[in-house]
């Protein structure tokens, strides 16, 4: 995939608002850290650049169980909460239009916790097991066309494009948290299911 040919601006929106709310899931940190790396973007604080803060290898497993030498396995970061810098994507656009798609991002975060709490967990459960029983991307993407349709039909009121970006996004995020690896399909799903009309 040619990285640069997807970074538009529905792409940088869809990634800062993955970024942004709160992962439950350490595999999907991990899923996500690697698209950003693979679509070439890295994290930023402030204009310093950090890759994953050089001290953790994403492509590690870690299980919870004890090593060898008898220690509970600990990550890194971990011990460097409140001691690292907050940490966002760094966008390759101007400072001006990467804090416009973060506030853009930051409302339909704001946008989807209501709709979280209503609804699309229950999607996602169901939406999960219907992507887990296929590996077409052609049918992933009628799928979530129609888990959207079908969570438009029960959220009351206007169905803004923003209302629509939300639900997807959240419904995408909650499908990915039970199971990760479908994040990179889903970004590309996401990314012809918002924008149509861009060519692939």
């Amino acid at each position: 995939m040619d990285a640069n040919d997807n970074l538009d601006c529905v792409s940088l929106v869809f990634l800062t608002f993955l970024d942004q709310t709160p992962c439950q899931n350490k595999d999907l940190e991990k899923e996500l850290h690697r698209l950003g790396y693979d679509l070439k973007l890295t994290t930023d604080s402030g204009g310093t650049k950090y890759a994953h803060h050089g001290l953790v290898d994403l492509s590690i497993e870690c299980d919870g169980e004890l090593e060898t030498d008898g220690n509970i396995p600990t990550n890194p970061r971990d011990f460097l909460q409140g001691v690292l810098p907050e940490v966002h994507l760094a966008l390759p656009v101007n400072p001006e239009e990467a804090q416009a798609v973060r506030e853009v991002a930051a409302e339909l975060i704001r946008i989807a916790d209501e709709l979280n709490l209503m609804i699309v967990s229950r999607a996602a459960e169901g939406l999960a097991r219907k992507l887990n029983s296929t590996s077409s991307l052609e049918s992933w993407h009628i799928l979530l066309v129609q888990s959207v349709d079908n969570l438009l039909k029960e959220v009351p009121g206007v169905h803004t494009e923003q209302v629509v970006m939300a639900l997807t996004f959240s419904l995408v995020k909650a499908v990915c948290e039970h199971t990760p690896p479908l994040l990179r399909g889903l970004y590309n799903v996401v990314m012809q299911y918002i924008s149509p009309a861009r060519p692939r």
